[in-house]
């Protein structure tokens, strides 16, 4: 954690040493061309994220890139940028890296490929440029990566469409591919994203020190890292358990758990896995949500995005479900049962109410079937009344409602029943209102809307959904344990 810098007056907060990274006004590409990875594809990318600074194509043998002037080399530029992006052969790239040093050029992300994740020559390639970044600077990302996108920010070092909606979620992954995937996955959950690297072979910059910006950063309440290896450990505890004091939830899926996985990361970014046990050890003591997929880890961040702010004022770790489904309640009660999610009884006077609000037609328990259809008439006032007795009960943290989506279409009446919601939530801003589909399927563009505008924490499936509850309840216990 950085200190705030000593001036008369109020303190003003120095910016982190990562900072560059993530906010600059001028990038080079090096390596810039018409047909080759880092040219135009690299300024679309820019373009699309809205980033209103310069671009410099770098390019020995080429005067024109994109139609633009090409400079061929860094130095040849007229300005020092702000950041680098080096997309050229692994033999040339520790001497772009010393050009950088040389310039004071603040960061540099590398996509080159060929290093340590072939051992020999390239191992000392990226030896190379870790001693200078480490001695001198740039701060650098990668290589053997997709680059960084800062959505909040505009910038983006990256080929590929950004995503299309900011948010309060970060992505850390050694993986490209399942980075990618992630943002993909994520955006139809109504998932925004503050930040997104991937980190590749962390010659310079690691997972450590990224969690350690994200927990600063205040565009950050939840860090998602698809991770191989920690390689600063002491950095890795010290951020995580600034983490916690923050309620930053950071949710991990580890990779190389398996010989075979370990074998796997070795040839893909030259990481030791280390023991699996080790690191699920580890992740317990310092309270991070550790999960086994995509799924889960895209379960987690819609969750955990919503969740965050009021988990810094409250526990949220017991459950009342509104259900419209005998069976659907059956099936609740097991699976609740079997992620650790409590579903507390309710109180005498929550369940003479409930009792009252659905006419004696239903058991006043919890989870509750409320019978008939999400469009039915009487759920005009059912709906509502249940609502607002659930959240008023003093042993009920979580207000879940498992809706009957339309895969295809209108949704009718569901507007109406999410406009009932969206109230009870005004009315009880200190809990925390979920939506549960009974599976994972399609859905209509309309409900993926109206997921992303109501700001909806939009959980898929009976068993899916619960695990995600549960974890959730863990780590607020965790959180909270010294109350």
């Amino acid at each position: 954690m950085r200190t705030d810098a000593k001036t008369e007056g109020p303190a003003r907060p120095v910016a982190h040493r990562l900072a560059p990274l993530f906010d600059f006004s001028s990038i080079a590409v090096v390596g810039a061309s018409d047909s080759a990875p880092g040219g135009p594809r690299a300024q679309k990318t820019l373009q699309a994220i809205g980033f209103k600074g310069t671009y410099y194509p770098v390019n020995r043998r080429a005067e024109t890139v994109g139609g633009m002037k090409a400079y061929p080399t860094v130095s040849a530029l007229p300005e020092v940028p702000g950041m680098v992006l080096v997309a050229i052969p692994a033999p040339a790239v520790p001497d772009v890296i010393d050009e950088c040093a040389d310039l004071g050029v603040p960061a540099a992300v590398i996509v080159s490929a060929g290093f340590l994740e072939v051992g020999g020559a390239g191992a000392e390639l990226q030896a190379r440029i870790t001693a200078t970044a480490r001695s001198r600077g740039p701060l650098v990302v990668g290589p053997n990566c997709l680059g960084l996108l800062s959505p909040v920010n505009h910038c983006s070092v990256y080929e590929g469409p950004p995503p299309s909606r900011t948010g309060n979620v970060a992505v850390i992954s050694n993986s490209g591919g399942l980075m990618n995937e992630t943002m993909w996955t994520a955006a139809p959950r109504g998932i925004g994203f503050s930040h997104c690297v991937s980190c590749g072979n962390e010659a310079g910059v690691t997972t450590a020190d990224l969690i350690d910006y994200f927990v600063a950063d205040p565009n950050t309440d939840v860090i998602l890292s698809i991770l191989e290896t920690v390689r600063d450990r002491p950095l890795f505890i010290e951020a995580c358990s600034r983490a916690r004091a923050a309620s930053k939830p950071i949710v991990v899926m580890k990779m190389g758990r398996s010989e075979r996985g370990k074998r796997a990361v070795a040839t893909h970014t030259g990481a030791d896995a280390g023991d699996d046990a080790d690191y699920a050890a580890l992740f317990r003591e310092l309270g991070i949500i550790q999960v086994s997929d995509l799924d889960e880890l895209v379960d987690m961040a819609v969750l955990s995005s919503h969740a965050a702010p009021i988990l810094r004022t409250r526990r949220l770790e017991r459950a009342g479900i509104i259900e419209i489904s005998g069976g659907g309640k059956e099936l609740l009660c097991d699976t609740c049962d079997a992620a650790g999610l409590e579903l507390p009884e309710l109180s005498e006077d929550g369940a003479a109410a409930l009792a009252t609000a659905m006419k004696g037609e239903y058991p006043a328990t919890n989870p509750v079937d409320t019978g008939g259809s999400w469009g039915a008439p009487d759920k005009e006032e059912v709906y509502p009344a249940v609502l607002e007795i659930f959240a008023s009960e003093p042993s009920i943290d979580i207000v879940v409602s498992r809706y009957t989506i339309a895969r295809d279409g209108e949704l009718g009446r569901l507007r109406d029943r999410v406009e009932d919601l969206k109230a009870a939530r005004e009315a009880h801003p200190d809990r925390l209102f979920a939506v549960l589909s009974r599976t994972s399927d399609k859905w209509s563009p309309e409900w993926e809307e109206l997921v992303w505008d109501s700001r909806i924490p939009f959980l898929q499936g009976y068993g899916r959904g619960p695990r995600a509850l549960g974890r959730l309840a863990e780590y607020s216990r965790f959180v909270h344990a010294a109350e």
